[in-house]
């Protein structure tokens, strides 16, 4: 744990117990999530989305050519399209695809970044680039314009603004310890100027001695204006408000528990892993005006997709008929749009372009719009799904 954040431990809320020494969800006030994996009810994918807009990328100038997209954004209307790896730059389009800006500041000036680690959205509708070697947020206008740089004390994994003034940092232990073994995750909640406001680590977020979930990766995501904390280890999704994190849902399967806890007297450290792809997991969540998409894995089984009707408080799994290549092909969990009632997700030219001429016909004008003049060299498609 970082020495500094230890005097808050004392003062912070202590997050509810969300789950007992035998798996069972206990109440935290949370509403529950809960998935029989024997009992429950199908839909069909086309009768809950639709195919709303297929938006071809500008590719009319060198700026405007996407090398790859590693993760979309939308604010405002403007999909902000992140390359981190191919070409290390971000580049925004409209909503119809013209291309407004390119930032490409790799280097070590002042407005300049060497590692593109992760990029969000602030409050104010501009462009958070965290780059942990400079350990420093750069902020852009989606016209590229530079605006401000937010130093910082740590080397985060994920950043969200919580709003203006409180952003929640999602940690890596390794990335700031010596102790290369320790694979924990901690949040951090601090304000523009690395004062912090919260923390959450070790004890609080791991019933675990040694921390083994941490290696799950991401905790924190951000829909529309509200922050979620996915744990898998407790099995609830916390909103964070201020400084605490409340919970928001519990997640539980029937018959058996989800993710039993590790028994660390049991097992060895190292058999961690083989222990750990054996169990039932929720991967990742999204989060709509009026429906939760939670990505369900069981080992070698078929992965469902969950939706969680908000008015029916039921769940529901999600399937992809044979004759639906459009959503076989085009739709998953990418990335959120800011109307709270869609998803966008993309492919790239030349898999269109193939799957066009020599996959199943597809009969959506969309698509055939978008298709014309169609190269293998164009920019990615952007595939818009709206919930009916």
């Amino acid at each position: 744990m970082n020495k500094h954040f230890l005097v808050l431990l004392a003062t912070l809320p202590v997050l509810s117990a969300c789950k007992s020494n035998g798996g069972g969800v206990v109440d935290n006030g949370a509403e529950t999530i809960l998935y029989d994996e024997n009992n429950a009810e199908t839909l069909q994918l086309k009768d809950v989305v639709e195919l709303t807009k297929v938006i071809g990328l500008e590719d009319s100038g060198p700026n405007s050519l996407v090398g790859s997209i590693d993760e979309l954004l939308c604010v405002n209307g403007v999909f902000v399209v992140v390359d981190k790896y191919q070409n290390k730059t971000i580049q925004t389009f409209d909503s119809n695809g013209k291309f407004i800006s390119k930032i490409s500041a790799l280097g070590n000036g002042p407005h300049e970044y060497i590692y593109l680690r992760d990029v969000c959205i602030t409050p104010k509708g501009n462009i958070g680039i965290v780059d942990t070697q400079k350990r420093r947020i750069l902020e852009f206008t989606v016209d590229g314009r530079y605006v401000s740089a937010i130093p910082l004390s740590c080397m985060p994994a994920y950043v969200e603004f919580l709003n203006n003034d409180t952003l929640v940092l999602n940690v890596s232990c390794n990335t700031n310890n010596e102790d290369k073994h320790i694979n924990e995750s901690e949040i951090i909640i601090t304000d523009r100027n690395m004062n912090s406001i919260g923390y959450f680590g070790e004890d609080m977020l791991y019933k675990t001695k040694n921390s083994n979930y941490a290696i799950l990766g991401q905790l924190v995501y951000k829909y529309g204006s509200s922050l979620y904390c996915m744990l898998h280890e407790d099995n609830v999704i916390y909103q964070v408000t201020g400084n605490t994190m409340k919970p928001k849902y519990n997640l539980k399967m029937l018959p058996e528990d989800l993710l039993p806890l590790w028994d660390e007297k049991a097992h060895q450290r190292d058999d961690f892993l083989q222990w750990y792809v054996k169990q039932p997991n929720f991967l990742r969540f999204m989060e709509f005006e009026d429906y939760t998409l939670l990505n369900y894995r069981r080992e070698i089984n078929p992965i469902p997709l969950l939706l969680y009707d908000h008015k029916k408080k039921q769940v529901f799994e999600l399937e992809v008929s044979d004759d639906e290549p459009l959503l076989s092909y085009y739709f998953s969990l990418n990335a959120v749009m800011d109307d709270g009632h869609s998803i966008v997700t993309w492919n790239s030219a030349s898999m269109v372009k193939y799957r066009e001429e020599h996959g199943p016909e597809i009969d959506n004008e969309l698509l055939k719009e978008a298709c014309k003049g169609l190269t293998e060299e164009s920019n990615p498609l952007l595939f818009v799904f709206t919930f009916k």
